[in-house]
């Protein structure tokens, strides 16, 4: 039996602080077995523009609501498991960055999505966001790596 998990209302951003919102979505089916929530979690940079971790399914009513909150600069896949949905966003947003964390470009080829990566994302921060949000990387078995991150409020 499955049971799926969403944290309604679905696909909006909820502001959680300022500066920060969260977005829910899914759920997303992992091998048709489990279905999980999805979230991401949107920053807005002190040069005013939006940084989206792990972002959910695109939807243009999304993108639209995200874009008054200020210009998304920043796409952020964190591991490999968190990549899926990059390709809508990378669409809507083309001159939005994508970063992400080793492992991901191989994912992006094997999908047949063309998603250019900026840069590979390790322990430093790169300048676009140093001395707002720290970051470091923890490495697992079989090449895994998942970035995590801490915002300091301004």
């Amino acid at each position: 039996m499955s049971i799926e998990i969403t944290y309604p209302p679905l696909d909006v951003a909820k502001p959680v602080a300022d500066g920060v919102w969260i977005v829910d979505s899914g759920p997303q089916s992992v091998r048709g077995l489990l279905h999980l929530p999805v979230r991401m979690t949107v920053l807005r940079l002190a040069d005013g523009k939006l940084w989206l971790h792990s972002p959910t399914r695109w939807r243009s009513v999304l993108v639209d609501a995200l874009e008054d909150l200020g210009r998304i600069r920043h796409l952020v896949a964190p591991s490999g498991t968190h990549w899926t949905y990059m390709i809508g966003w990378h669409n809507a947003c083309p001159s939005a960055l994508v970063w992400a964390a080793p492992g991901v470009a191989r994912k992006f080829r094997r999908a047949r999505q063309p998603v250019p990566i900026h840069a590979e994302l390790g322990d430093a921060p790169p300048e676009d966001w140093a001395g707002q949000i720290e970051q470091a990387a923890f490495r697992g078995r079989g090449g895994f790596t998942e970035i995590a991150f801490f915002h300091r409020a301004r």
